[in-house]
């Protein structure tokens, strides 16, 4: 056995040098060799690099067409969400922030009682919200398309409620995804109001803690809040999340492990 291990040795190191011997007497070709193997793996690794860019560009894609949202939402016609949960449901690890929203209202302008604008309460704050001049409570705040259609282009003026209340408008509002609806409505913020709310919306941190999230929501909600409502996560988003992470991902390990090899 040991003879044997000898040879193989002895015919390894005569191959080595060998090859050493061809490389010294060829040195042009052996330059070429290198180069080629050398530029041969840099553009297997720049494609490498490419396809990982291209791969956490797709995920942010997916994250912000609405992979880290959770809704909660009444059924039944009834709003059921009472007011307190959207901070407790803040609170919760994971969660980047809370709306709470009320179910659509009309309004009065002081100058047309027969127009009806219509109107939607929000509890919470948002980055997807920006308003003019900070929330004040309890006041009023119109976008560009529902001051328009109160006449209030200017951002100045007043509305009254059903019970007679009158409330100013205290600037101007911007709502984007996935809170954009907003902007067809007049915005009261009052988190102080004793109301129920019809809807939340909670974005999460990172698509990875949504399933955590939606599960300790219906603790915040409480008993009342969970027998009327409904949880959706955007399954479907997620799933494409987890597909795009394994294949393209495991491609590029495969590509690099090759180039390695």
């Amino acid at each position: 056995m040991s003879g044997r291990v000898g040879e193989a040795l002895a015919a390894t190191g005569k191959l080595g040098f060998e090859s050493m011997r061809v490389a010294r007497s060829q040195p042009i070709v052996s330059v070429l060799v290198a180069l080629v193997a050398a530029a041969a793996c840099l553009s297997v690794l720049g494609t490498t690099g490419r396809t990982i860019v291209a791969e956490q560009q797709l995920l942010g894609a997916l994250d912000e067409s609405g992979a880290r949202i959770v809704e909660v939402r009444s059924v039944d016609g009834v709003s059921a969400i009472p007011p307190d949960t959207v901070q407790r449901v803040a609170g919760i690890s994971g969660v980047d922030w809370a709306v709470g929203l009320g179910r659509p209202f009309d309004l009065r302008p002081g100058v047309n009682l027969d127009l009806r604008v219509p109107a939607i309460r929000i509890v919470g704050v948002s980055p997807a919200v920006v308003i003019s001049d900070g929330w004040s409570e309890p006041a009023l705040y119109v976008s560009r398309v529902s001051a328009t259609r109160a006449g209030l282009e200017t951002g100045a003026g007043s509305l009254s409620m059903s019970t007679g209340q009158v409330l100013p408008v205290q600037g101007i509002f911007t709502a984007a995804y996935p809170l954009q609806e907003m902007n067809r409505f007049v915005v009261i913020k009052d988190d102080g109001s004793p109301d129920y709310l019809d809807r939340l919306v909670i974005e999460a941190a990172d698509s990875a803690s949504v399933p955590s999230v939606a599960a300790a929501i219906p603790d915040a909600l409480g008993d009342h809040g969970t027998a009327g409502t409904t949880i959706s996560e955007p399954r479907a988003l997620l799933d494409a999340r987890q597909v795009v992470e394994g294949r393209i991902g495991e491609y590029g390990r495969t590509v690099v492990l090759g180039v390695l090899s």
